[in-house]
């Protein structure tokens, strides 16, 4: 398949060999310079998480530990559910996917009709090694996307 036509899961994005090693080293220059000069504000905070999974050796190799500070820190100066939803999935690594699924029971009804609320609910689900679960999240979200590359990705999640 044409990768342009695919929505690219995060495990798969983070094949190391394949990124420009200049630009990262370049951004986390930046990052750290903006960090220096004590600005703090929501883009450096966000560059600060994308670098986490920059550094990252593999997906398992995540410090979710972080991320989860990071986005912590993220919602406290924008409260917002979509940082909310993104925190998910850390705190579904670091503290697991029953704790995951508390922290998003709020988000039910502002973010019901929201493709990426479903979609991290398929998620976890599947973390948590439940698939039937998993898989009715994703026919929820494959029929709320609104691209067709996020509806076939999730499409093909629901019939796994």
């Amino acid at each position: 398949a044409d990768l342009a036509d695919e929505a690219i899961r995060l495990a798969r994005q983070l094949h190391h060999r394949l990124w420009n090693k200049s630009v990262i080293t370049e951004g986390l220059t930046l990052l750290t310079a903006a960090f220096r000069h004590h600005q703090l504000g929501d883009y450096q905070l966000q560059a600060a998480i994308a670098a986490v999974h920059a550094q990252a050796g593999t997906f398992d190799g995540t410090n979710w530990t972080e991320i989860q500070a990071l986005y912590n820190l993220l919602a406290r100066r924008n409260p917002n559910p979509l940082i909310d939803l993104n925190r998910a999935v850390a705190v579904a690594h670091t503290d697991g996917p029953e704790r995951a699924l508390q922290d998003l029971a709020p988000l039910a009804q502002r973010l019901a009709d929201h493709h990426r609320y479903h979609a991290t609910i398929g998620y976890i689900h599947a973390l948590r090694g439940d698939p039937d679960a998993a898989r009715h999240a994703y026919a929820i979200a494959a029929q709320l996307a609104t691209n067709e590359p996020a509806r076939r990705y999730l499409q093909r999640k629901a019939t796994l």
